[in-house]
């Protein structure tokens, strides 16, 4: 009886042992592969906020042409948005315009005015009496889609009209909600796109209150975007593996996604029954506006994980456990039988320990490495959104020790004299006074 129940002992003991560590390994793979899908879809993030900023920025650059210049000529903002080349550095952008503010008693003489001054079939759409209008007067390149948005009052569009009240009372850039923009051509007719707007007031110095704001408007300055094409001109050209859908402001399952911006394109998507493995939902703050952001991993996501591994284990495990029970069956005496077993399970043990400390090695390896994504990135926002050399090295050793965890550190510019000495700028964790009087070289 004995004999024909430890073989099974150690079937049953080594199966357990096989199934254990496939289950650790699996638990790695996944939490490497979530990590790294974490780190993607926060990438991507940052790459589209870092796109917003770099349309406000230009922007701003446009609000102070006209607080410097005053009355800024056609001529004038033709040439200012040309050296902006927008093509180049804002290749989303379907047009860079002002919209100015004209009241009801003064549009006819408006009218008038740019009809004289240029186009003689000038007209402010949609046509009907309001209170005040924001009808395009400058928009460049003024050539194909964009001759049609001239004259056209955004005020009367409710998305652009909410964007451009939040600039207004606010003195800051606005985006709008997703509209289909006047410059859409036949094949973009259903194409959704946003406008960012910036105030322009009277006078050179911007107004304190609500009602000062209100009254010294002058109008707005703003950029006409497709969204398609300024997720493309954001996120092309990076090595990401994961898709990117924006849904309108209700968010996923309430409706299809007006943008899914695949990396390389819709061949890299695999089959069309196609099931990504790792799916997610965000909401990204976009001046005053959140978007509603879906991604999904890529079959080139998915085919960089190392599923084989604890295939492998499971049946290399299988395999060492038939061959144990075999031996263990063939024992002839009871003594030898449990010496062989001892053995057997020290080296199984042993095995296990490594397997466990080469785990534990990559887990440590995989908190080093998430770090620094965390550094890099952490780092790259400071980059982007710090105005002073001071302030970004502050920044960078602050986020070395608060992040980085590391105990100190130092920023030095090496000085021209003959001791080559070091001029330290920033620094963090050393004590107070400890390198005062100390000759860094």
């Amino acid at each position: 009886m004995r004999k024909s129940i430890f073989p099974g002992l150690v079937l049953i003991l080594s199966l357990a042992m096989t199934v254990g560590l496939r289950s650790l390994l699996l638990l790695y793979v996944r939490v490497e592969t979530e990590t790294r899908f974490r780190n993607e879809v926060g990438e991507l993030q940052a790459q589209i906020q870092k796109r917003i900023d770099s349309t406000v920025r230009m922007l701003t650059g446009c609000a102070g042409l006209f607080r410097v210049v005053g009355l800024v000529s056609r001529l004038q903002w033709r040439e200012y948005v040309a050296a902006l080349q927008p093509e180049k550095n804002y290749p989303s952008a379907l047009g860079i315009g002002f919209a100015k503010r004209v009241l009801l008693p003064d549009l006819a003489s408006h009218v008038a005015v740019v009809r004289n001054e240029c186009l003689a079939t000038y007209t402010v759409t949609p046509a009907g009496d309001r209170p005040e209008y924001f009808p395009t007067v400058y928009l460049e390149p003024f050539v194909g889609r964009n001759l049609r948005v001239c004259g056209y009052d955004m005020f009367s569009e409710p998305l652009c009209r909410a964007a451009m009240e939040a600039a207004r009372d606010g003195d800051q850039p606005s985006l709008s909600g997703f509209v289909i923009l006047k410059q859409n051509v036949p094949e973009e007719r259903e194409d959704p796109g946003f406008l960012v707007c910036l105030p322009v007031y009277l006078g050179a110095t911007p107004p304190d209150s609500l009602s000062e704001r209100r009254a010294r408007l002058r109008g707005f300055v703003y950029v006409s975007c497709n969204l398609g094409k300024f997720i493309n001109a954001a996120l092309a050209g990076k090595p990401f593996d994961v898709a990117v859908e924006i849904f309108p402001d209700a968010g996923p399952g309430t409706s299809s996604p007006l943008v899914d911006w695949i990396p390389g394109g819709r061949g890299a998507e695999g089959p069309p029954k196609h099931i990504p493995v790792l799916v997610t939902t965000k909401e990204l703050p976009v001046l005053n506006r959140v978007w509603q952001l879906r991604f999904r991993s890529l079959p080139a996501f998915e085919g960089a994980v190392s599923y084989w591994a604890p295939s492998l284990v499971l049946v290399g495990g299988i395999l060492i456990s038939v061959l144990l029970t075999g031996c263990t069956a063939l024992f002839g005496s009871r003594s030898r039988a449990l010496t062989e077993v001892r053995e057997v399970s020290r080296q199984l043990k042993e095995v296990n320990a490594e397997l466990e400390l080469g785990i534990q090695e990559r887990n440590v390896d995989l908190i080093m490495v998430n770090r620094t994504l965390r550094m890099l990135s952490d780092c790259n926002q400071a980059l982007v959104r710090t105005d002073s050399e001071k302030k970004l090295l502050e920044q960078v050793t602050s986020i070395l020790t608060t992040i980085g965890g590391y105990p100190c550190c130092l920023v030095g510019f090496a000085e021209r004299d003959a001791r080559r000495s070091i001029r330290v700028v920033s620094h963090r964790g050393f004590p107070p006074g400890s390198l005062t009087g100390v000759p860094l070289t």
